[in-house]
């Protein structure tokens, strides 16, 4: 198998972690998430861009997607959202351990998908 293509600024911590899936397929992660309550959550490459990562995550009976996109200087965000970060895994410990209702997300990440 090849490597993951995911973007440059996704780092390797961040690409073995249990909550990065790389090239899953939408409907995979959807099945995977499906039966699991509010905040379950995956990053997975995006299928439309080489510089953006999706987030899919529970909410209120459904799997919903953001984008993860990252600025030209690396700063990494949520699309529509205007709070950056450093790395893919501060934003993730961001919204898992510091979750506000700014907005961004509706409920805080919990459990990574692939955790049991």
């Amino acid at each position: 198998k090849g490597k993951a293509k995911y973007p440059a600024w996704v780092d390797p911590v961040a690409a073995s972690s249990p909550w990065f899936l790389g090239r899953a397929a939408p409907e995979a992660v959807e099945m995977q998430l499906a039966l699991r309550p509010a905040g379950h959550f995956a990053v997975t490459d995006s299928l439309e861009s080489s510089e953006a990562l999706r987030l899919a995550y529970r909410y209120d009976g459904a799997t919903h997607w953001k984008d993860i996109r990252a600025t030209p200087q690396g700063a990494v965000f949520l699309a529509d959202s205007q709070t950056y970060f450093r790395n893919l895994i501060e934003l993730i410990v961001n919204y898992r351990l510091k979750w506000t209702n700014n907005g961004d997300l509706p409920c805080p990440l919990e459990v990574p998908a692939r955790d049991r």
